[in-house]
């Protein structure tokens, strides 16, 4: 063959291994690169690297009324966020007994009329000002100093404050004040920033200029919408009684204002907001249905009552105005309207106060007949048998106003039945609170439904002392025997005397009878399940509120 050699071609030997193909190598390269990024991460989590960011936890309750100032000196009405924003000197457990607050211990001194008071170390205000004796004496002094305040009428019994140390201080007493701890346990007896209230006094207590030493500071507030506190991390000085003496569990509250009813209802049941206080009874049954609801409930400090108009005729005769607290049926509004939550109210004082234990032969009761034998006695009489009271030609009718509230507006309407069954007209109106509180400050009223709440018999001094007219004593009720008894109380040296005298005060004020009871009030509050740690106090939401324990998980 032409051009080739004769030498035989051998093939070459085959390789000993097959090579690697170029897609297997890079495989292995991603997998060494995946694994290295795996131990990379975890080391960095391990680290603190990448940490999740905490969700923030908002706690978020209903209010149906409004806040006009968080100014302790100027208020008249303060709940919800100033319970948690202000320290009290003493506070109240949960079982009602006296405890720790700003102060640590103390040292009350009847016979020599003294209190002396060890404060707690290193506890300052949201201001970064130091709490200490000299910030008490100052809000001591200028709470005493004002002219009308429920904070004066708490430091009335202190005559002068003696700064011993910078923990330590002393009051000397114009007289033994057997309700002073109760006062200086209350949240109109809280302690504000000296130096926030000399900066601003005109402007103290409303905006964002509200400072105390509280688990919680203020952060915003718009008025009838929203307040908004959030947590003060530098907390370390919790009463005793709370598990948490550290910052608290929640990062912030928000109280929303929202009056209508019906809105209330529609956020607490989508979830938008935690708690609802102040639950109406004929939405119990509903929230007890409910798997995502705990429902609590606990004895009020107050009552649901008719107060009359005592300086205008006719209602200014006790005769008459004692009749209708026989004509009332406790019992039927207690089913019909609040479902069985509280009880029927037979005198002024609420069964948690031993001031409520009078005389049985004062305590009103449902009968007619009695009612009708006392409005007799006053002159009013079914003279021609058409089934209505007069005297002379002219027959009685009574003007009722209530509130705007569902439960009121119910209760007005049975009461009206009742009292024209003892053969007296009822003419019913209703008015918002303060539109409501307002007039009858004015004297325009004859009768209106009110409630009070306070869980110590002074609640009596306070609506029907003759101090106190035109406001709060709207009753315009003015006795000097029942005076001078309330005067005896404050005086007591000790609980059992204070006891005696506001009972025999309680006694005579039933004998005159400016008001007609109707039932004493339970707290109902919806919580949702997510909440944990919150309580109802025994005293009202007019004291410092343990929100340090509560948390959420949603």
């Amino acid at each position: 063959m032409s051009g080739t050699s004769e030498e035989t071609v051998r093939p070459a030997p085959p390789p000993s291994a097959p090579k690697a193909r170029p897609k297997t190598k890079l495989i292995w390269a991603i997998v060494i690169v995946v694994v290295l990024i795996i131990a990379a991460i975890a080391g960095a989590w391990a680290a603190g690297v990448f940490k999740k960011e905490k969700e923030e936890k908002v706690l978020v309750i209903a209010m149906a009324d409004d806040i006009t100032t968080m100014n302790v000196s100027a208020a008249n009405w303060l709940f919800g966020p100033a319970c948690v924003i202000y320290d009290t000197l003493f506070t109240r457990d949960l079982q009602g007994g006296y405890s720790d607050g700003l102060v640590d211990t103390w040292e009350m001194d009847r016979d020599n009329l003294t209190l002396t008071m060890h404060l707690k170390e290193g506890v300052k205000f949201h201001d970064g000002t130091p709490c200490d004796a000299e910030a008490i004496k100052w809000n001591i002094e200028y709470q005493s100093n004002e002219t009308w305040a429920y904070s004066a009428y708490m430091f009335a019994s202190i005559n002068e404050t003696w700064v011993i140390d910078d923990v330590t201080l002393q009051l000397n007493l114009s007289y033994a004040d057997a309700s002073l701890m109760f006062n200086l346990s209350n949240i109109y007896g809280a302690i504000m920033s000296p130096t926030a209230i000399e900066a601003d006094p005109e402007g103290y207590g409303t905006g964002t200029n509200v400072v105390g030493t509280g688990p919680f500071k203020i952060s915003e507030w718009v008025p009838a919408d929203h307040v908004t506190v959030v947590k003060n991390e530098d907390y370390r000085w919790a009463p005793s009684w709370m598990e948490n003496s550290g910052p608290a569990k929640l990062d912030k509250i928000i109280y929303r204002i929202i009056p209508d009813e019906s809105a209330r209802f529609l956020g607490y049941e989508s979830g938008t907001i935690d708690i609802l206080m102040s639950v109406p009874p004929y939405k119990v049954t509903d929230y007890q249905a409910r798997d995502d609801t705990v429902i609590m409930t606990g004895p009020g400090q107050g009552v649901f009552y008719i107060e009359f108009n005592c300086e205008k005729a006719p209602w200014d005769d006790p005769t008459l105005r004692k009749a209708f607290g026989y004509a009332i049926n406790r019992t039927e509004i207690l089913e019909t309207v609040w479902h069985g939550i509280g009880s029927e109210a037979w005198n002024y004082l609420p069964p948690i106060l031993p001031e409520t234990n009078v005389d049985p032969a004062l305590n009103f009761s449902y009968d007619p007949a009695m009612a009708v034998d006392l409005l007799d006695q006053a002159g009013y009489r079914d003279r021609d048998a058409d089934g209505w009271v007069e005297k002379g030609n002219q027959e009685l009718t009574l003007d009722l106003w209530t509130a705007t509230r569902g439960e009121d507006i119910s209760m007005g309407e049975i009461l009206k039945d009742q009292i024209e069954a003892i053969g007296v007209h009822v003419e019913l109106a209703h008015y918002e609170d303060n539109t409501l509180t307002d007039m009858a400050s004015a004297g325009d009223q004859e009768a209106c439904l009110f409630k009070d709440s306070w869980p110590r018999a002074d609640i009596l001094d306070w609506l029907l002392g003759s101090w106190a007219i035109p406001y709060p004593n709207t009753a315009h009720f003015s006795d000097q025997t029942f005076d001078d008894l309330i005067a005896a109380g404050y005086e007591s040296t000790t609980d059992e005397e204070y006891t005696a005298a506001m009972t025999a005060a309680h006694e005579r004020v039933l004998e005159l009878a400016p008001w007609a009871p109707v039932l004493y009030w339970d707290q109902v509050h919806a919580v949702h399940e997510w909440v944990t740690g919150w309580t109802l106090h025994p005293l009202g939401q007019e004291t410092v509120q343990n929100l340090v324990d509560v948390d959420i998980e949603k």
